[in-house]
């Protein structure tokens, strides 16, 4: 079971399809204890995330919970259970983020506005991993360790304003920039990126943006 800001949304009230009485929690980490269509064996490891799950349909929230079998992905790793059921959603968002939303190639320059947040971190390691060139911004300099050891090549210590530093250090500008912190950054954040069509994701108003 993993908890998120979203089934605190519900509960105030945020969500309005979601119909009561309801067990709440979107995403899931566990043991497979029955598999009717014998798609996963008992004691299997799997894990869950949206798709309905604590909205639609009873959610994580719970000693037991039944997903649809499409949603459930069997997973091979001896991470310990507090460390696994932090990563469902996180990763699911961070693939999806730089894959669907940014299409995001190898060997593309990535910046990653607001890249000690779990997204970012994940964002950070994913990216590197298809050989994309990344960069982090994070407004603790201290935290610039942390941004290197998840996969950063470059780490830009965020005032709130960034532009002119990647206007020296990165003259183009970046393909794709992945922008995390929210509004406040976000008008800085179209500066940093190249022009020509390439897109800006913001992750909090779900919006994409071509420059």
């Amino acid at each position: 079971m993993i908890t998120t800001s979203i089934p605190n949304n519900t509960r105030q009230g945020h969500s309005p399809n979601v119909k009561f009485p309801r067990v709440l929690g979107i995403e899931a980490v566990g043991l497979v204890e029955s598999a009717p269509g014998n798609q996963f064996r008992k004691g299997d490891k799997v894990a869950a995330a949206m798709g309905g799950l604590g909205r639609d349909f009873d959610g994580s929230y719970a000693e037991y919970t039944c997903v649809p079998v499409v949603q459930v992905q069997a997973i091979k790793t001896e991470l310990p259970w507090e460390t696994l059921g932090a990563l469902p959603e996180v990763l699911q968002t961070a693939w999806g983020s730089l894959f669907k939303s940014l299409r995001l190639e190898k060997r593309e320059r990535l910046l990653i506005r607001g890249g000690t947040t779990s997204v970012g971190l994940a964002a950070a390691a994913i990216a590197k991993n298809q050989e994309a060139s990344v960069a982090s911004t994070t407004r603790n300099p201290e935290r610039a360790v942390l941004l290197r050891a998840s996969g950063a090549d470059q780490v830009f210590i965020d005032t709130g304003s960034i532009a002119e530093q990647v206007k020296e250090l990165c003259p183009g500008g970046f393909d794709k920039v992945l922008e995390l912190v929210g509004t406040t950054t976000l008008k800085d954040s179209l500066h940093c990126a190249k022009q020509g069509g390439h897109r800006l994701h913001d992750r909090n108003s779900r919006k994409q943006m071509v420059i």
